[in-house]
């Protein structure tokens, strides 16, 4: 179930940081944050997360595959340890439609977190040895006795866009800590 969860909000990630970087608004972001790159080229993430005193590791590698006029090809590979279990996921492919499909939920939850008042500036990180100048954005928001910290580092250098992700939520009933952070960038 972490893991799981680890996996969607990873891809949740992903989109946020592409939200905004196409100035035709009928270009999907994720597109748009892979298309200028060239097959081959991979990120590897790791995360930890820790939810009611237990932790799990997620190592996510996502391959560009393809790229074509109207669609791209990521390739994902997962492996996961969750209470001392290790799990290697076989790889699944996802295309990436060039349009950008039909509003969802996300949307607006990426519009939200676009929009919200918060912390901005810059600060270059090291990965694979290679110095990226990344953009981040810390918001801070409250509900139901907890307090929740999103700041996520951005940079149109590290394919996909996001470079780091770091989400906590302090006091409520499920207290809870994620770290997401982009560990190797391989370009072709």
């Amino acid at each position: 179930m972490l893991a799981n969860r680890n996996l969607l909000v990873t891809v949740l990630i992903l989109s946020i940081a592409g939200v905004s970087v196409a100035d035709d608004a009928s270009v999907n972001p994720g597109y748009a944050k892979w298309s200028k790159f060239k097959p081959g080229t991979s990120i590897t993430i790791k995360s930890v997360t820790e939810l009611m005193g237990n932790s799990g590791e997620v190592v996510l590698r996502i391959k560009l595959v393809e790229v074509t006029a109207d669609k791209l090809v990521l390739e994902t590979t997962i492996s996961s340890t969750v209470l001392g279990q290790k799990t290697d996921d076989p790889p699944t492919r996802q295309d990436v439609p060039k349009k950008r499909p039909a509003k969802t939920n996300e949307d607006d939850d990426d519009e939200a977190f676009e929009k919200a008042k918060g912390e901005e500036g810059t600060e270059t990180l090291k990965i694979s040895g290679i110095e990226y100048k990344c953009k981040w954005k810390r918001v801070k928001s409250s509900a139901d006795k907890a307090e929740s910290i999103l700041k996520i580092w951005s940079c149109d250098e590290i394919p996909g866009g996001a470079a780091k992700f770091e989400s906590t939520i302090i006091g409520g009933k499920y207290p809870f800590k994620s770290n997401y952070e982009v560990i190797e960038v391989k370009k072709d």
